[in-house]
């Protein structure tokens, strides 16, 4: 698996790359090693996963599921940024079902942390779908000045 020593976009969507390989390799203690041991992930509709033995669950059941269903995926790293021992990656992941007529989208955020091996790890991953609005629809309902 691709080790994060420098935290920019071009580092993060190398990354990205190899996350995608483990996920259909279904290697799910690899995908939960890129965490600290004492991260978050917050996806949306499930309850806070917490700590890296738990992350590994939570990819094992992914890797099986997204196996069963055909699931192809795409990770595209829109920003990446460090500052210090800290930094965060912004993400849109496409998710391909087979026999559904539509990708779905996902937005997510990681911040990372370089631990004192040197090494970039994931202490908090932030994800929720990125559905379109309808022409006219405003987020939450609620106009927002664009002034």
């Amino acid at each position: 698996m691709y080790t994060m020593t420098s935290l920019d976009t071009h580092s993060a969507q190398e990354f990205a790359h190899d996350f995608e390989d483990v996920f259909y390799q279904g290697d799910y203690q690899s995908m939960a090693a890129v965490y600290t041991a004492d991260a978050k992930l917050l996806a949306e509709g499930a309850p806070v996963v917490e700590g890296r033995p738990a992350i590994e669950e939570f990819w094992k059941q992914g890797c099986e599921r997204g196996r069963l269903a055909g699931l192809k995926r795409s990770i595209q790293i829109r920003d990446a940024h460090a500052s210090g021992e800290l930094g965060y990656t912004q993400s849109t992941v496409t998710l391909q079902l087979a026999g559904q007529p539509a990708d779905i989208v996902i937005r997510g955020i990681c911040v990372w942390r370089r631990e004192r091996d040197g090494i970039w790890r994931i202490t908090h991953d932030i994800s929720n779908r990125g559905e379109q609005l309808h022409p006219g629809e405003e987020p939450y309902g609620v106009a927002i000045s664009r002034a």
